[in-house]
């Protein structure tokens, strides 16, 4: 932030003002954060509106910048979905059933070669309407209680969006058939639970 505002005013050392504004720039521009504890995502939001607040300026808007979420697993590409559930997440772990995921790795792979003759197209792998909504909410200023507003609703539309919701529900149920404890007595994801979402 503070040298954000050095090039601002081109002076070495800006007025804490400036360096307030710059600061606030940076959070609303530049800062990224995922977090699995909802509260740590609340106590960073803080934080950061803390450290970025600016006299006469409303809270920034940062729930698309510091989401609560997993960053270390999920889905990386969306082509995934498309290819179905791999062989590998049905490998047996210790407590295991150890037939049932023999029979659920071969229901699978069944599921998964059907898959592209019967459903190929079944998901929507363009994120460019997602892209958009980012790019136009960056260019939604943060100046007014109003504008926050805007940006706010913005960003919950899209999150009502069916599409959406189906795609974000597809890479949830993708993600958690790696985790899945294999017992006749649970719910038991594959390729066509995913297909379905």
């Amino acid at each position: 932030g503070k040298e954000l505002a050095r090039i601002r005013t081109g002076e070495d050392e800006p007025a804490p003002e400036q360096v307030r504004l710059a600061i606030r720039d940076v959070v609303a521009h530049c800062i990224y954060g995922v977090d699995k504890n909802p509260l740590a995502v609340e106590l960073a939001r803080v934080a950061l509106w803390l450290e970025s607040h600016a006299e006469g300026k409303p809270l920034t808007f940062l729930e698309h910048r510091i989401k609560c979420g997993d960053s270390l697993v999920g889905v990386l590409d969306l082509s995934a979905l498309q290819e179905g559930i791999p062989d590998e997440a049905f490998d047996p772990l210790e407590g295991d059933d150890r037939k049932l995921t023999a029979s659920l790795k071969r229901q699978n792979k069944a599921e998964r070669q059907g898959q592209m003759a019967l459903f190929g197209g079944a998901f929507d792998l363009d994120l460019s309407s997602l892209a958009q909504l980012g790019q136009e909410l960056n260019t939604i200023p943060d100046d007014s209680p109003e504008q926050v507003r805007r940006k706010r609703q913005r960003y919950e539309s899209r999150t009502q969006d069916p599409a959406w919701q189906n795609q974000k529900a597809a890479c949830g149920l993708w993600t958690a058939a790696f985790f899945q404890s294999f017992s006749r007595s649970s719910a038991l994801i594959t390729t066509d639970v995913v297909r379905r979402a």
